[in-house]
């Protein structure tokens, strides 16, 4: 369960102080968020709160630098583009199914693999993922215009896929053009 600042901000002082002291009741998280409540509040500490504080600051670094903390907004992009690429899948069936062909077996599985390995890519929390998606969606939008009045017209379920997957891919970059620099621990 992580702490949210807007609900510990609504603490006073008091309340605050109690979530610094070196006991196991609240969460590192927590007591890091009293601690930089209370500095933004101009609270005087003590030296032994002080010292804890920073205790807990690097305590954060280790634990970002031994777990390499990815942004949820990685996590929730790499979700949707594994979805766009189980609509891919689910598309390619349906138009073989309905043209009794199934043909470009292998560019089918090379591009719903690319589609995979993005995803995977982005969960892992590489920032260059995001410029590669947003080039691979833009020549992508460039190269459907050839095929996508022919789709709507004989194939509308695979149109509407088709459809879906761009607005999945977009709100995947949007997600991940959203995510802050990283900034230095304090």
């Amino acid at each position: 369960m992580s702490a949210k600042k807007s609900v510990i901000e609504k603490f006073d002082n008091e309340t605050l102080k109690t979530y610094i002291l070196n006991n196991g009741r609240f969460t590192k998280e927590a007591k890091l968020l009293a601690f930089q409540i209370l500095n933004e509040r101009e609270y005087n500490f003590s030296e032994n709160e002080i010292e804890f504080w920073n205790e807990l600051k690097s305590d954060k670094i280790v634990e970002i630098n031994k777990n390499k903390y990815v942004h949820p907004n990685y996590i929730k992009a790499s979700n949707l583009i594994y979805l766009s690429g189980g609509l891919g899948l689910l598309s390619y069936f349906i138009l073989g199914i309905l043209t009794g062909r199934f043909e470009g077996v292998f560019e089918a599985i090379i591009s719903i693999g690319v589609i995979f390995l993005i995803g995977y890519l982005l969960r892992k929390g590489i920032s260059k993922m995001k410029y590669i998606l947003l080039f691979l969606l833009i020549f992508g939008i460039l190269i459907s215009f050839q095929f996508l009045k022919f789709l709507i017209i004989f194939y509308p379920i695979t149109a509407i896929i088709h459809f879906i997957q761009f607005i999945l891919q977009s709100a995947a970059v949007v997600l991940l053009f959203l995510v802050p620099k990283r900034q230095k621990p304090n």
